[in-house]
């Protein structure tokens, strides 16, 4: 709400940048739990503010989404490497990982959206809009990925949000801009980059897969997503498709859809070969090589599995489903 005497700022906890980096210093960062929760609440808040300007509506969406990602990473782990956890607390667990997620999203795509509809004030976010794309398309994807992990149906309006936002990336040249992703954490992506590693996620039927198995399918394909392909045309190595003008996921290629400017084809490309590579090695070593960056120790033949799935998916002809 936006008050009728004296300041225009609007009347919120974090209508002030310096107060709202002192709530974020207070978050209770011992309680990965709680944390999440109050950053997911923070987001909501900020997302249903109308008195924001778009520029500072997004820094603040940054700084909320760059304080969870530590919260997040020990909820994931939590959640996957836990012994035996009782439903309740699994439920709780994944609720509170997801709905981050859906929050961050929501809250980028609600930026983004202001930009590409021409709102005032918007034309700022235009610096910033590789970034912004970059991590929605992120959050989408690991609302992907988590929705999986539970065996559960997707919301069908993900697909359709994750296809827009990147037809936008394309459209306005943003698709191949390179960003950190978040501080502190090397390497940089892309939106391109990060809507493939969605569009490779759902191609490699993680929902025949057990959830760290699904864990371990998205670390790889983090690690080959450099080498994936994504064209406009169909070519004879090309296993999969999506429609930017549709809600629905990626489809493997049992027959060439008809033709349309909105099509966009992809596959492992070159990945395949590497991936083949690091099956030999790891088979020849009994070891994953240390460049390969799964966020945690696994057993050789656990990661040996998961490779040798992606193989099958990943080939030219996929099996049928």
């Amino acid at each position: 709400m936006i008050s009728l005497f004296g300041s225009n700022k609007p009347d919120h906890p974090m209508a002030d940048i310096k107060e709202a980096r002192k709530l974020l210093d207070e978050l209770p960062t011992s309680d990965a739990f709680k944390c999440a929760e109050e950053l997911t609440h923070w987001l909501a808040s900020v997302i249903a503010e109308a008195g924001f300007k778009p520029e500072y509506r997004a820094q603040l969406i940054q700084l909320l989404d760059e304080a969870a990602q530590i919260p997040l990473r020990k909820l994931a782990r939590d959640y996957l490497v836990s012994p035996r956890l009782a439903k309740f607390q699994e439920l709780r667990l994944w609720k509170a990982i997801y709905e981050y997620w859906r929050h961050a999203a929501l809250a980028y795509t609600a930026c983004i959206d202001l930009y590409a509809t021409g709102a005032k004030g918007a034309d700022a976010l235009k610096g910033s809009m590789p970034l912004l794309l970059t991590r929605a398309l992120r959050a989408l994807a690991a609302q992907v990925k988590w929705t999986y992990v539970r065996y559960g149906p997707m919301d069908p309006s993900v697909w359709g949000v994750i296809a827009k936002l990147y037809a936008l990336a394309e459209t306005r040249k943003f698709a191949q801009s390179s960003v950190t992703l978040y501080p502190g954490v090397p390497g940089e992506s892309t939106p391109e980059k990060e809507f493939l590693k969605a569009a490779m996620l759902s191609a490699s039927s993680p929902d025949s897969l057990l959830p760290l198995e699904i864990e371990l399918c998205e670390r790889l394909i983090a690690h080959f997503c450099a080498s994936f392909t994504l064209r406009l045309d169909l070519q004879p190595d090309i296993a999969y498709w999506i429609d930017l003008a549709t809600s629905q996921a990626p489809l493997r290629l049992a027959r060439p859809p008809q033709p349309a400017p909105s099509l966009r084809f992809f596959a492992a490309g070159k990945a395949l070969e590497e991936l083949e590579a690091l099956i030999d090695t790891t088979k020849a070593t009994g070891n994953v090589p240390a460049q390969v960056n799964l966020g945690g120790s696994y057993p050789a033949e656990s990661v040996l599995d998961v490779l040798n799935h992606l193989a099958l998916y990943w080939s030219h002809k996929p099996p049928e489903r």
